[in-house]
């Protein structure tokens, strides 16, 4: 299994992208059972907007 986690900053103070690569997925949606990592998007979308709550 291989995956990269990879950060980027917007124009704007504050703004902050994060991308996941899963080698050999392609361009779909992350399901526990859809990918070789074993890995599920919603978890990941979660932690995020834990760590950035809307003011």
């Amino acid at each position: 299994m291989h995956t990269t986690l990879t950060f980027a900053r917007g124009g704007k103070p504050g703004v902050e992208f994060r991308f996941r690569m899963i080698k050999g997925m392609g361009h779909s949606y992350a399901l526990a059972g859809n990918n070789p990592a074993h890995l599920e998007a919603a978890s990941f979308f979660w932690d995020f907007f834990k760590e950035h709550p809307k003011p």
